[in-house]
């Protein structure tokens, strides 16, 4: 089976822009690779800052809102005890299935202890009856952001093409915040038009990235 890292959308007519982000991605995952073994305790330091946010007196009032999340791939920064804290203040859960290699993600109910299968790519998703559901806020996993809130993915676009079809379906366009370890961050990134920034990176460290303000512009 091709497996998500494996799976790279090719631009010939930006040769330069491919061949850096390719270059960006080798780098990336050994920084990713080390921090997932270097620090074990992150995936509880992160749920603790992503409830902290979404559910507290200044967050943006995770009860009732669909938070979609991701199914931990590798060496991913796990986000699966931060739903499950946000589902016990009274968000609804969900993980994201790949349709097709250039359509959007779809989003389907989820919470833990739910059957899941493997889907495209190795990746678990929830099972096929699960309900669909449109996210209002999107955990967003990756190999490195930069500090204008852009992020390097695995090459599909999935993620960019996802968040482009939910702004434009006339609903509000969910508030896209990036996951990752905070040595994850660089100064900047080889990045395209298609490329979205990021609403905010969250790390188990803090917030290093914050555009909501843009976002309220």
């Amino acid at each position: 089976m091709t497996r998500l890292s494996d799976v790279e959308v090719i631009d010939p007519a930006d040769a330069a822009l491919t061949a850096a982000k390719r270059a960006a991605r080798r780098s990336a995952r050994l920084v990713r690779a080390e921090a997932s073994r270097a620090e074990p305790a992150a995936a509880g330091l992160l749920a603790a800052r992503l409830v902290g946010l979404l559910a507290g007196p200044d967050g943006n009032g995770a009860a009732g809102k669909v938070v979609a999340g991701y199914a931990a791939f590798g060496d991913e920064l796990a986000v699966e005890p931060a739903l499950a804290l946000l589902a016990e203040v009274g968000a609804r859960t969900a993980l994201p299935a790949i349709v097709a290699l250039a359509e959007p993600l779809i989003f389907r109910a989820w919470r833990a202890g739910d059957p899941m299968r493997e889907g495209s790519y190795g990746i678990l998703e929830p099972d096929a009856t699960a309900r669909l559901l449109r996210p209002d806020i999107v955990l967003v996993p990756m190999l490195a952001f930069d500090m204008e809130g852009h992020r390097l993915g695995y090459g599909g676009g999935f993620y960019d093409r996802t968040l482009a079809a939910l702004a434009a379906d006339g609903g509000l366009p969910p508030l896209a915040i990036g996951i990752a370890y905070g040595v994850q961050g660089v100064e900047a990134l080889p990045r395209g038009v298609y490329d979205r920034r990021l609403d905010l990176v969250v790390t188990p460290e803090g917030i290093p990235v914050d555009n909501r303000a843009a976002r309220r512009a």
